[in-house]
């Protein structure tokens, strides 16, 4: 009972956390329970828990895979092998492949769904979305999937479409309100983006009042309100639930200097704010698969300290011995070796480590966020000199649709949006081409600069007002011609 309510929390309800209580519960009453130990690695990952956690469950998933019927021992298979410590992406496929020639319409294709986002297939992934709807009509996870494939792909109308089928097919679940939010600002909609949020502050369940907060926060960054954004994230922390441990007060400092040095420039008080973390909950406090080198090395670097991010690094090859995990974090590792080149100033060690950054363990893309490496590499090559690259990088963050642009960071600073992104690209651009005598773009990329930031804080005043004074000075020049 307990891991038919969990797979319904969680496929058709879609509230990971309440799925991964049913989950806890039925693995306390049979420690033996693969398909729930399976199920426990699903929400864990889902609601964005700990690497650790996932890990362990799936580790015990396998463990006692042997009682299971043959179709599910595969179902068991494939998620270790897309989601465990030892990832093999083609196999995981292949697993996948084979249960749908046994006539898994449910499982198999949705996962093997999964494995083709992460890969930036999105088009195949969302034709294998579709098998299962039509097996399945009411498979409210699926939804949610297939609106994330749409938008990956910018088609924002196809995503309107699939909310209102999900709507129709599956009202129990709330999510697609979430959804929604994505869906309006893809569509460039922030007047209705603004409009959900604020309405899912006042529902009863938490995760949509949470996710409305925590929009509105992304909303206040994207706008440079820092002020307002600080308060709504406190304001979500507060209200979480269980006590923050350790790995989240560490995260939420990583979080807290990131968005510092990002807007601010390298400074003494981001990283104050890590080096506190640090000595709060030093990383030999956590489980190794749960520590975040990466991310400290990345924002270390972007606070100007990047012989502390190279110890983070040291720290890493020391501590992880696992050639399976190095082997799949290897992309992870040269966008990290990739920043702290570029705070050591050498900005053509920095391309290729981005570059490097963005190709996976296998040889494809390494995560489902297209626009990511396009505005690592802008940064890199604005930094080399080289404009008409940088120019280039920077367009493509702006015209390349991923589902998660509206999310500041993406689970990682390693993968930010548009609240951090979108304002600093347009100026910066409108720098680049006034300084090519591109007058109409430099104006053009101005104009949205100063439309996304006309009333950001006190703080941020003077990058408006001076590019306000470039504006009319381009706009002056371009009269007299």
């Amino acid at each position: 009972r307990n891991f038919s309510a969990g797979m319904r929390a969680n496929g058709i309800e879609l509230d990971p956390l309440k799925a991964m209580t049913f989950a806890r519960r039925a693995v306390a009453i049979d420690s033996e329970f693969s398909a729930a130990w399976r199920l426990l690695a699903v929400t864990i990952g889902n609601s964005r828990g700990s690497p650790a956690a996932v890990d362990s469950a799936l580790e015990q998933a396998v463990r006692f895979s042997n009682r299971l019927p043959e179709s599910e021992r595969l179902q068991v298979n494939a998620m270790y092998l897309m989601h465990g410590p030892h990832q093999d992406r083609r196999r995981a496929a292949a697993t996948y492949t084979d249960l749908l020639e046994r006539g898994d319409s449910l499982i198999a294709p949705m996962n093997a769904g999964e494995v083709l986002r992460s890969e930036r297939a999105f088009a195949q992934a969302e034709s294998l979305d579709k098998i299962v709807l039509h097996h399945e009509p009411s498979a409210a996870l699926v939804y949610g999937n297939l609106v994330e494939l749409q938008l990956d792909q910018g088609h924002s109308a196809d995503a309107e479409s699939t909310l209102r089928m999900w709507k129709e097919h599956a009202p129990a679940a709330g999510a697609f309100a979430t959804r929604g939010v994505a869906v309006r600002y893809s569509a460039g909609d922030t007047v209705g983006v603004l409009r959900a949020l604020d309405s899912l502050r006042h529902v009863q369940d938490d995760a949509p009042r949470r996710f409305g907060r925590h929009g509105l926060a992304n909303l206040a960054l994207l706008h440079g309100k820092l002020g307002d954004a600080r308060r709504l994230f406190r304001e979500d922390t507060a209200v979480a639930g269980a006590p923050a441990t350790g790995v989240m007060r560490l995260r939420s400092a990583i979080v807290t200097a990131l968005v510092d040095a990002w807007f601010h420039g390298p400074s003494a008080r981001a990283r104050d704010t890590l080096n506190a973390a640090l000595a709060s909950t030093p990383l030999v406090r956590v489980p190794v698969a749960d520590r975040p080198y990466f991310d400290l090395a990345t924002v270390y670097s972007l606070a100007g300290d990047p012989a502390t991010a190279e110890s983070m690094i040291a720290a890493y090859r020391r501590d992880v011995t696992d050639t399976a995990r190095l082997r799949v974090q290897a992309a992870d590792l040269h966008n990290a070796l990739g920043a702290i080149a570029l705070a050591r100033g050498n900005a053509k060690l920095a391309i290729d480590e981005y570059r490097r950054g963005d190709i996976g363990y296998d040889g494809r893309p390494a995560r489902e966020c297209a626009p990511c490496a396009h505005i690592n590499l802008a940064r890199a090559f604005d930094a080399a000199g080289k404009a008409d690259s940088a120019i280039a990088h920077y367009e493509a963050y702006i015209a390349t649709p991923y589902w998660q642009k509206f999310d500041a960071v993406q689970g990682t600073p390693m993968e930010m949006g548009d609240p951090l992104l979108l304002a600093g690209t347009h100026k910066r651009l409108g720098e680049l081409y006034e300084a090519k005598g591109d007058r109409q773009n430099a104006v053009s990329h101005y104009t949205k600069f100063v439309q996304l930031w006309k009333d950001a804080d006190p703080e941020l005043q003077d990058k408006v007002q001076e590019v306000r004074r470039r504006m009319l000075r381009l706009i002056d020049l371009e009269g007299k011609r």
